[in-house]
């Protein structure tokens, strides 16, 4: 289901599935949660009855989606001699310290809180990467959840001289955003403003559950 568009006074906002808008000054429906946000002139409501919020202590304050276009990161990473091995090729494990540096800053930008590394997706080098020439990363989100978020991040490298450029690695990653407490807290929504980021959304909710199945097998 995509977004429904709704036009007001002031300004033109997306509606997210499955939740309803609330006008600025109305109440809402008695026997549901107020999802009232501060510093902001508009409400997004879901039907969640008040007696569970107070029985699985629930927050009422819901933020508003974010499009994955406002947390897109991109890196560029010269390999000098202390990145390579003996055969001149960059460490496998310093590509993966990369990657996981531009996803967590893209997590942290859509989040607003510090975001965790809690998985990490089958990695696999297609092409090597040598002294002297460059990497480049670009991480950005497909998929929200309730407290966690996933990331894909893609590799390439470059000859600086010819400005070839080749697949590196490509890889998900999720991410937990915790509070100053290291709980974790709710996630901000991703937008799902066209047919792309919808199928995006549903394609990370199956690897979701392929890696909690992962899980459960692996303990």
């Amino acid at each position: 289901m995509l977004l429904r568009t709704i036009a007001t006074e002031s300004q033109t906002v997306s509606t997210f599935p499955g939740w309803r808008w609330q006008p600025p000054g109305k109440s809402t429906d008695s026997g549901f949660a107020d999802q009232s946000l501060e510093k902001v002139d508009r409400r997004w409501v879901l039907p969640i009855p008040k007696c569970w919020c107070s029985m699985f202590g629930m927050a009422t304050v819901i933020p508003l989606p974010r499009s994955f276009r406002e947390s897109v990161t991109e890196m560029t990473e010269y390999v000098l001699p202390q990145h390579a091995n003996a055969l001149g090729n960059v460490f496998g494990g310093q590509i993966m310290a990369w990657v996981d540096l531009c996803a967590a800053i893209t997590a942290q930008r859509h989040g607003g809180h510090m975001a965790v590394t809690a998985f990490v997706d089958d990695l696999m080098f297609e092409h090597p990467v040598k002294v002297g020439e460059v990497v480049h990363l670009r991480a950005q989100l497909t998929a929200t959840f309730r407290t966690s978020m996933e990331v894909e991040v893609t590799v390439t490298g470059e000859d600086l001289r010819t400005r070839r450029r080749w697949p590196c690695v490509h890889a998900f990653l999720t991410f937990v955003c915790i509070d100053d407490q290291g709980k974790p807290v709710q996630v901000t929504p991703l937008l799902i403003d066209s047919e792309q980021m919808e199928k995006s959304q549903e394609r990370g909710a199956e690897r979701r559950a392929h890696r909690l199945r992962r899980t459960i097998r692996n303990e």
